[in-house]
Order: C-alpha cells, then sequence, then structure tokens
C-alpha cells in the first residue's frame, strides 16, 4: 500500500506501472492530476482512498487506471487521513468524516493535522457495531443525535475531564454517556 501525501500535486505518467502487487492507496488532497497509464498493469490495486478533487469511480479508466480494479472507492474531497479516520476541513473546521477500520473499539485521534475537530450530527448514528470509544481532549463538539441508536455501545474513555466538560454537546443524543451509561477516565469508572 502506499500514501501519496497532501504535498504531492501530480502522479507522472506509468508512475506505478506493472506495480502488482500495489493493493491499496491513500491519494492525497492536493493531487490534481495523474498521468495516463500511472497505475496500468495494477490488477491487485482494490482499495483506493480519494481525499482529492478529482472524480476517481470504480471500475473506470480514468486518471491513469488508478481504480480500473478497485472494488470501492472512497472519496473525502479535500480530506485528511490520520490512522483509520478520515476528516474534512470547512472555513478551518475540521470534521470527522469516515472510519476505514472494523474495530468495534474505536479510539479517536489525538488531533487532525494538528487541530481541534468535531463530531458531526449523526456521525455514528444506527451504528450497532461499536461497542467503546475513546474520544480525546481534541473534541470540541459533537453534533446532534450522533449517538442514536448504538445499541451496542457500554463504554466511553475520557483522558482529560476538563476537556470532556468544555464539549460542546448539541444535544442529549449527543452525549454517547447516554446510551453507554459507562464513563472512563484514564481507564478508572467514574462512578461520582
Amino acid at each position: 500500500s502506499i500514501e501519496i501525501p497532501n504535498s504531492v500535486t501530480s502522479i507522472g505518467e506509468e508512475a506505478f506501472y506493472g506495480c502488482s502487487g500495489l493493493t491499496s492507496i491513500v491519494i492525497g488532497n492536493g493531487v490534481t492530476s495523474i498521468g495516463e497509464e500511472a497505475f496500468v498493469y495494477c490488477e491487485n490495486l482494490k482499495e483506493v482512498i480519494n481525499l482529492s478533487n478529482l472524480n476517481i469511480v470504480s471500475g473506470e479508466e480514468s486518471h491513469g487506471k488508478v481504480a480500473l480494479n478497485a472494488d470501492e472507492v472512497i472519496t473525502v474531497p479535500g480530506g485528511y487521513r490520520e490512522g483509520d479516520y478520515i476528516f474534512t476541513e470547512t472555513d478551518g473546521v475540521y470534521a470527522l468524516a469516515k472510519y476505514l477500520g472494523t474495530d468495534t473499539n474505536w479510539v479517536l485521534p489525538e488531533s487532525c493535522n494538528g487541530n481541534y475537530y468535531v463530531i458531526p450530527a449523526n456521525f455514528f448514528n444506527g451504528n450497532s457495531e461499536i461497542t467503546s470509544i475513546t474520544i480525546p481532549a481534541a473534541v470540541t463538539a459533537i453534533g446532534e443525535d450522533a449517538f442514536v441508536d448504538c445499541q451496542a455501545l457500554t463504554e466511553v474513555h475520557i483522558n482529560d475531564l476538563a476537556a470532556w466538560c468544555n464539549i460542546d454537546f448539541a444535544n442529549g443524543s449527543a452525549n454517547p454517556t447516554n446510551v453507554a451509561h459507562n464513563l472512563y477516565l484514564n481507564n478508572e469508572l467514574i462512578t461520582e
């Protein structure tokens, strides 16, 4: 797998020609062009995460055939990646946009590109798989109904009580403890 950094603006012609071992790529948000045949004979390239503004579609030959064999193209224009998490940025506000992992115990990143971020409205709504979540001090707000119908959620973990108390919860369903009922500070259950 390879991650093209956000500082890269173009991928040249035949750049990854014949890289049959390549299975996954993240295209950074700075990429504005991909040269012809850049990914020709990359038959095992099945996962494409597109953070650029390019319109990359699974099965199509455009953009150097990057998604010709892709099972799925995940597109978050102007996005940032921190581990298994994708973020968007609008007017200087960073927001969680997508989780790429499969773990049911989510540990949110300490920051997004070194910045604070928000969890948008309805982000976890209906997620029946998440069982615990760790919310770092970088989270400043959680949108309306973010945790509605998260029936498997039983634990909320924090490391900074002051930061937790300063989160702007849009409504009662934005607070995960309304579903989980168990808040842990540094892995110790808060009982008072």
